[in-house]
């Protein structure tokens, strides 16, 4: 079974789905309302449940530092850490600190002072993440690959028009995608990727079940057509608004 919110998907879904969604935002939101009001998950993908709340989510205004943060699990603590040079003699003069502790010290009288240094946490008052850094779609790729999951995770692509199916494919099994779009184009190379390809139509996804039907498709919409050139065609709908508008009216009808 295929289900996103209560939108029913008959075909099968190979780990990645691209869906054209006129409001996205307002297709989020009403998916998490129903995932919080049932408190069940809110998407199926090939008989597999998961959590909007639990899934990876990215749009033009995801920022570095929603991906990485002074946190145990993050990888940029864990590669921190790993880090050959990352150790107390290199960072730390120890017998420096003994040197102004025992001066403090007999300033006071007391043994007033200890050295206590916790070297797992002290990369936060070193350190600093510029909260101002967007993630492009490299920098998402990148992240992707490296995070450990012990299961598979869900990603969700808001409208990054330059991410491509193919990048995103070779990152399966490890994750299921489901990007949403306003053009299918954008994240389409050949016409075989247009079979992960659906629009969203009154609660119901039209999904291309074939890439020759697009080929006829065309064919039949410029029968003058003499070269059949897959790059050319793809980058014309990726920018004529208008032949793919005429494009969704076919598989709406």
């Amino acid at each position: 079974m295929n289900k996103i919110g209560n939108i029913e998907i008959n075909n099968y879904i190979d780990d990645l789905i691209v869906i054209d969604v006129p409001n996205s935002k307002e297709f989020i939101k009403n998916i998490n309302m129903m995932e919080m009001n049932s408190e069940s998950p809110s998407i199926v993908i090939n008989d597999k449940y998961f959590y909007l709340k639990d899934s990876y989510f990215f749009d033009t205004l995801t920022k570095m530092s929603d991906l990485y943060e002074f946190s145990v699990k993050n990888q940029l603590v864990k590669t921190l850490i790993n880090d050959s040079n990352w150790n107390t003699n290199n960072i730390l003069k120890i017998e420096n600190l003994e040197f102004i502790k025992n001066s403090i010290n007999g300033f006071v009288g007391d043994e007033l002072l200890n050295i206590n240094v916790d070297f797992s946490k002290i990369y936060k008052y070193i350190f600093t993440i510029d909260g101002n850094k967007f993630a492009n779609k490299n920098k998402i790729i990148n992240w992707l690959k490296n995070e450990l999951n012990s299961t598979t995770k869900l990603v969700i692509i808001d409208n990054i028009p330059n991410i491509s199916i193919r990048e995103l494919y070779e990152l399966t099994p490890k994750y299921k995608f489901i990007i949403l779009t306003n053009n299918i184009f954008n994240h389409c190379e050949k016409f075989e990727d247009l079979e992960l390809c659906g629009f969203l139509f009154k609660d119901e996804i039209k999904n291309i079940t074939s890439n020759d039907i697009f080929v006829q498709w065309i064919k039949k919409l410029y029968p003058s057509l003499k070269e059949f050139n897959e790059q050319e065609i793809i980058k014309h709908f990726k920018n004529d608004i208008f032949s793919y508008f005429e494009l969704k009216k076919h598989f709406f009808l």
